[in-house]
């Protein structure tokens, strides 16, 4: 369960996934990343394929805990969701104190995780 605060906290998504013509990634979450509905998710763009990107600014939590999804527009417009990360746990990044934050990831690789930080105090780290 996250924890709220008051801080927020600019969060740039940036995952390695390759996909299907027409299939999107998405990030899918607790909280402000949806709150687990596929309907709610943070969408990321293909920027230089097969990298995929978003940025978004969060407000009251004090860690992310999300999956990335691979999904598709269905012809009502609704989405699916065509394959979730594999891995048992969600990930968990904390991001109390933190202004700015880039994460770089690989769908399905957890352990192949790169975090860059801002801190507050406008201190960089890695």
């Amino acid at each position: 369960m996250a924890d709220h605060l008051d801080a927020h906290c600019i969060v740039r998504f940036e995952v390695e996934c390759n996909t299907q013509w027409g299939d999107k990634v998405a990030v899918l979450g607790a909280g402000p990343l949806g709150g687990w509905d596929i309907n709610q998710a943070l969408h990321l763009h293909a920027v230089e394929f097969p990298v995929w990107v978003a940025e978004t600014t969060l407000t009251g939590t004090a860690e992310l805990e999300y999956k990335y999804v691979i999904v598709r527009e269905l012809d009502d417009k609704r989405l699916s969701i065509v394959q979730w990360e594999h891995q048992d746990k969600n990930r968990l990044v904390k991001i109390s104190g933190i202004q700015k934050l880039r994460i770089q990831e690989h769908f399905g690789e957890p352990d192949k995780s790169s975090i860059h930080t801002v801190l507050a105090s406008n201190k960089s780290m890695t």
